[in-house]
């Protein structure tokens, strides 16, 4: 995906020989709220982001791990080659909704006129069932 900040502020694409000029994506802001342990690791509680377009969650995920670095990842990520699956005690929900592996790789949902909110929440290996 690259860096979302200078991804969301190129330009245009340039025309091809003799051919039209595509619009830029549309930028998207993407709001992401850490809690839990999570949120000791990235040393913030929110976060908003700008891309291109709509990212993939697994996109967002990476553009946090280049962030944050290795650590996030750890915790979010059961390993750091692919595939790269979901920890078990990692819970991420976007708009509200808990969401698992098979929404890693699926643009993320936004309502019209407001940014996709994100809430990646870490829990603690001893909390749960």
């Amino acid at each position: 995906m690259g860096n979302a900040h200078n991804a969301a502020r190129a330009p245009g694409t340039a025309p091809a020989a003799g051919g039209p000029t595509r619009p830029a994506a549309e930028p998207v802001t993407v709001r992401v709220s850490f809690m839990g342990l999570i949120a000791y690791v990235t040393k913030e509680k929110e976060l908003a982001l700008e891309f291109a377009g709509t990212p993939t969650l697994r996109g967002l995920l990476d553009e946090l791990e280049r962030r944050y670095g290795a650590d996030f990842g750890a915790r979010v990520f059961r390993t750091s080659t692919p595939p790269r699956l979901l920890q078990m005690c990692t819970r991420i929900f976007v708009n509200g909704d808990l969401v698992d592996d098979k929404a890693l790789d699926a643009p993320l949902p936004a309502a019209p006129g407001t940014p996709p909110a994100i809430l990646v929440y870490l829990l603690p290996a001893a909390t749960g069932g």
